[in-house]
């Protein structure tokens, strides 16, 4: 079934930007409606491409530093200065602690790779990550505790905290694993919340120092669902492209396939009777 992303009444009103021709300015920034649209997607395809797994994942948090370089200041809160430039920093930061642990496990066990992950801002104004493991066969359980440790043991040079390594079982620290539907809704939860039966943009994504990518999603699963954000822009256009020649009641068939969305937004299409 469509959901209410596509539905011609929830394109944006009053956008503060609009593209040349008319088309909105896709931030999530943007208080004409375009940041709700924003939501809706980053929840649709964190939630989809999740979801499409079908097996058990490792959902891991890595926060920022502690108060040895991110110290208190006089008014309760976090030095305004230290943290901005921490902040700043981190998506390079991160990227560099990720490559060298990813590269660890590829040396002792092969090809390696994230499923996903999202930026948030915890309460005290810093960063922090919420990263996503395969975790269904014993070779990827394997990989994600080895590249948990080495998170662990690569964090400090980089200025990164805590990283979760799981509970003590016998001494030995083991992940937990999770269905790949609750990891998809553990996910959108932190930039595209549902609150009150509505869903809303969250703090982290609507705030100007956010990350510009606030989340990943690996390309092994969004080739295969089709789910990516510029499809999901095709789905819309589609939608309403499809309305416009009378062909409402194909709609659902239509659109069944994600990878037909473009060709049914831009391709030549023949009027329904």
């Amino acid at each position: 079934m469509l959901d209410r992303a596509c539905d011609p009444s929830a394109r944006p009103s009053g956008c503060r930007r609009p593209r040349p021709g008319g088309g909105r300015c896709r931030s999530r920034r943007c208080g004409g409606g375009c940041g709700q649209l924003w939501a809706g997607d980053v929840r649709a395809l964190l939630r989809r491409n999740l979801e499409s797994l079908e097996s058990a994942v490792y959902a891991i948090a890595i926060t920022a530093p502690g108060v040895d370089q991110l110290p208190w200041g006089p008014d309760g809160r976090v030095d305004a200065q230290l943290l901005s430039r921490w902040n700043r920093t981190a998506t390079r930061r991160w990227s560099k602690l990720h490559n060298a642990a990813a590269a660890s496990v590829r040396r002792q066990t092969g090809r390696f790779a994230l499923v996903g992950y999202t930026w948030e801002f915890q309460r005290r104004g810093a960063l922090h990550l919420h990263v996503i493991l395969r975790g269904e066969t014993a070779h990827e359980r394997h990989q994600a505790h080895l590249y948990v440790a080495a998170l662990d043991r690569l964090r400090h040079p980089h200025r990164f905290g805590f990283v979760d390594r799981g509970r003590s079982h016998g001494g030995v620290r083991r992940l937990e694993r999770i269905s790949a539907r609750r990891a998809g809704s553990y996910l959108a939860k932190y930039l595209a919340p549902m609150e009150g039966g509505k869903m809303k943009l969250s703090d982290t994504a609507s705030r100007d120092d956010a990350p510009s990518r606030l989340f990943y999603m690996s390309r092994s699963l969004t080739t295969v669902t089709g789910i990516t954000m510029r499809n999901l822009r095709y789905k819309r256009a589609a939608w309403m492209r499809l309305s416009e020649l009378g062909m409402e009641g194909q709609l659902d068939d239509l659109m069944e396939d994600p990878h037909n969305w473009r060709i049914l937004a831009t391709g030549n299409l023949t009027r329904g009777p």
